[in-house]
Parts: C-alpha cells; sequence; structure tokens
C-alpha cells in the first residue's frame, strides 16, 4: 500500500468518524445516503451540493478499492485534499446536509423565534397550578373509598 493511500484511508476513517457523530450512526456511508434522500430531484440551486455529492460517492468508492484491490489504485494527493476539504466543511457544519438541513434552524434562531417560543413554554410550564376543582374531588374520592371500605368490613364481620 502507498503512502498517499495509508494517509487517505487514515483521513477516512476521522471523517466517517465525524459523519458518525453528526447522524448519530451510519458513518460515511449514511451521510451519503441522507444527502441523496435531502437533495432529491435535481435542481440548479443544489448544482454544488450534488457536486458535493458526486465527489463523495467517488471517494468512498476509491476507499472501498483501496481496502480490497491488493492490486492498487488510483488514489493520488488530490483525492486526499477532497477528503480533507470535506472533512474541514463537515466539522464547521458548512457542509451540504448541514446547509440543507440546518437553514430552517439556523432562520428560528436568528430571527429568536424558537427563544420566545420555548420561553412560552416554559414559563406556562412554571406557572401551571392544577385546578381547584381537581383537588376536592380527590378529596371526595378518597372519602367514598373510606367508606366503602368501612361498609364492606362491616358486612364481613356481621354476616
Amino acid at each position: 500500500m502507498r503512502d498517499v493511500e495509508k494517509r487517505f484511508l487514515a483521513e477516512y476513517q476521522a471523517t466517517d468518524a465525524d459523519c458518525r457523530k453528526v447522524l448519530l450512526s451510519g458513518g460515511l456511508n449514511e451521510y451519503v445516503r441522507q444527502l441523496e434522500l435531502a437533495l432529491g430531484d435535481p435542481r440548479p440551486e443544489y448544482a454544488d451540493f450534488e457536486l458535493e455529492l458526486v465527489t463523495l460517492q467517488r471517494l468512498r468508492r476509491l476507499a472501498v478499492t483501496i481496502r480490497h484491490d491488493r492490486t492498487g489504485s488510483e488514489c493520488a494527493e488530490a483525492d486526499l485534499r477532497l477528503l480533507k476539504d470535506f472533512h474541514a466543511r463537515l466539522t464547521d457544519g458548512e457542509d451540504a446536509f448541514s446547509i440543507l438541513n440546518g437553514a430552517e434552524y439556523r432562520r428560528l434562531h436568528e430571527s429568536r423565534a424558537f427563544e420566545s417560543l420555548t420561553g412560552g413554554w416554559e414559563e406556562a410550564d412554571r406557572s401551571y397550578t392544577p385546578p381547584k376543582k381537581w383537588d376536592a374531588m380527590l378529596v371526595a374520592i378518597v372519602v367514598f373509598a373510606i367508606l366503602c371500605a368501612v361498609a364492606g368490613v362491616y358486612l364481613l364481620l356481621n354476616r
């Protein structure tokens, strides 16, 4: 195995591990699958993301070839640079999948809508008090249950 192939596999494993952290499972294979699903039909505004998808598919095939084909691979320094660039974008959250799935989340946080929405929920949770009629009803149920128990014991003893 050539030196460039060893460095490529080491970088590939690190990238795969970071993909597992981003997706919480699956690694780079799952990342590619999720990106394929997120892109769906080809659209002009996703041209850069589709290029990243094709590049990742090629790098994935290259890693498989390096691992399983003993005759060698076409791995070059350019492939290693592509993988390192993607890994850097992934750790910075600037990769295609993060951009596609994080746009709505970032929009909500930038407008502070998310914080105000959750703040309202937390305030409602803190200020919640059960209605008073439930307290009276609970007391009535407990008293009724005690009376039933006393009546049952009385009937058993006077048989």
